[in-house]
Formats: C-alpha cells, structure tokens, sequence
C-alpha cells in the first residue's frame, strides 16, 4: 500500500515544488537602446543631397553610454526579407529592386553601381547617439551629400551598436528598416 501511494504521492509533491518555485520573471536593470523610427527623408538643395531623422530611446532601467549609430542602404534579397518583413508591398518593393539589379548587371552600358540584390548606390553614415536617461527619447539627423535617396526605390536600415559592445536588456531590438517607392 505504501509504494501505492508514494507512487501517487510524488507528482503530487513535484507539482507543489514547482508553484512554489514559479517566481514572478526578473526584469533587467541595464540600459535598452532602440530605434523608435525613420522620419521620411527630404531633399536638401544646399547640399544636392538627402537628410532623414531617426528616433531613438532608452527603454531600459539605466542611463546608456554615447552609443554608434550606422544608417545605411539597405540591399537585400527577397528570399532574406520575406524571413523578416510581412508588408506586401514593401515585398514587392524588394522584388522589383531584386529584378532590376539582375537586368543592369547584365548591362555593360550602365553607370550604376550593381550587385546581386540592389541598383542603386550603396551609402552608409555613421554617428553617435549621447547618452540616454532611462526612458528618454532623442533623434539624430543624417545627411547624404551629392545623393538623393528617392532615385530609384529606397531602402535603409538604421542600427543601434552595431557591434553590440553595449550590455542591454534586449539585443534584438537593435535595428529599423524604412522602405519606399521612389
């Protein structure tokens, strides 16, 4: 009878020590930089060329330090963003920038830097985004001299520590990409 009932006995017991271990989750207590979004970027005549602002914030518990920040075009293949964006068309927009850079790659009289996935030219910017109280918010400005950005469709991720050397609550919440007809 006695091993009848330490048969029945110990799920029972096990089941308790869980509920009783089952602690509320912990919450982190470092800093958790994130790109918020990418205002719609606009031409500048003084500098024959594009600028764009980008939101970002602390969303941690503690200040952050100074923190790189790179903006960049964006190529990437359709196969790779249908991993990642759900939008249709901004699917389609890749799409049709996938099609593109296979026809000009294919021709010799073309001016425009090609490769596999994207047309247009490739650019990237970098700064450095201050110091970030918990919570707060703050938005950086990028120029892109000689170059407007809506020649051709546009694409352009922004990450937060790309090389990820700041601790944070959250890593994968690092980048924003801003797509559009040009």
């Amino acid at each position: 009878m006695n091993s009848v009932l330490s048969f029945f006995a110990a799920p029972l017991i096990a089941i308790q020590l869980f509920m009783l271990d089952s602690s509320p989750e912990k919450t982190c207590d470092k800093a958790d930089l994130v790109v918020v979004e990418i205002i719609q970027p606009d031409y500048n005549r003084k500098i024959d060329g594009t600028t764009f602002e980008v939101v970002f914030q602390n969303k941690g518990k503690s200040k952050s330090s100074k923190t790189p920040v790179k903006a960049f075009d964006l190529v990437i293949s359709l196969d790779e963003a249908k991993k990642s964006i759900k939008d249709k068309e901004k699917l389609e927009l890749i799409s049709e920038n996938n099609s593109r850079a296979e026809y000009r790659t294919n021709d010799e009289y073309s001016d425009i830097a090609t490769n596999k996935y994207g047309y247009d030219f490739y650019w990237e910017v970098s700064e450095t985004l201050k110091a970030l109280e918990p919570k707060e918010k703050a938005t950086l400005k990028f120029t892109l001299k000689n170059y407007w950005i809506y020649d051709s469709n546009y694409e352009i991720r922004v990450i937060i520590d790309p090389d990820n050397e700041v601790e944070e609550c959250n890593e994968e919440n690092n980048q924003l990409d801003f797509l559009g007809l040009g």
